[in-house]
């Protein structure tokens, strides 16, 4: 299981001075997509709690196409850097290392993915379009189910 308590606490113990500067680069870059990630997550799932009580700003429009855009930028971003690893020619010592970020990026990558259908599914309904909650309902499970893998 995977995520940032979990990152951050083996980073001091994965980063060595001998370790090739991309993949150095490549691990912290790929935290920090996990941190952004993290936010758009909250941004979709979790209302302010100053906009409770404030009848007027509950219905406040919200720009899902800003999501779906946001999410495929940084989608873009971890296919971009796991190319980047897979150039580095490696050591035996970073060998899993490069597998494991590798991995990571693959499952983030795929739960940003399933956000980013979540959002067009809203962006779509909020478009008059149709999204059933039936569907809604799948993809928020598919999305569930890839959180815990990351974790």
């Amino acid at each position: 299981m995977w995520g940032e308590k979990k990152i951050r606490d083996n980073l001091g113990k994965i980063i060595t001075k001998n370790m090739d500067e991309r993949l150095r680069e490549s691990v912290f870059y790929t935290h920090d997509i996990l941190k952004q990630y993290i936010i758009m997550h909250d941004k979709v799932f979790i209302s302010p709690k100053w906009i409770i009580g404030k009848i007027s700003k509950i219905f406040k429009p919200i720009d899902f196409g800003s999501y779906v855009d946001s999410l495929d930028f940084l989608k873009g971003k971890l296919e971009e850097d796991r190319g980047v690893v897979a150039s580095i020619e490696n050591n035996q010592q970073e060998e899993g290392l490069m597998s494991v970020l590798t991995e990571f990026s693959y499952i983030l990558t795929e739960t940003i993915e399933n956000l980013k259908k979540i959002c067009q599914g809203l962006l779509d309904k909020s478009q008059n379009e149709s999204y059933p909650i039936s569907h809604y309902n799948l993809e928020l499970r598919t999305y569930q189910e890839s959180v815990v893998r990351y974790k």
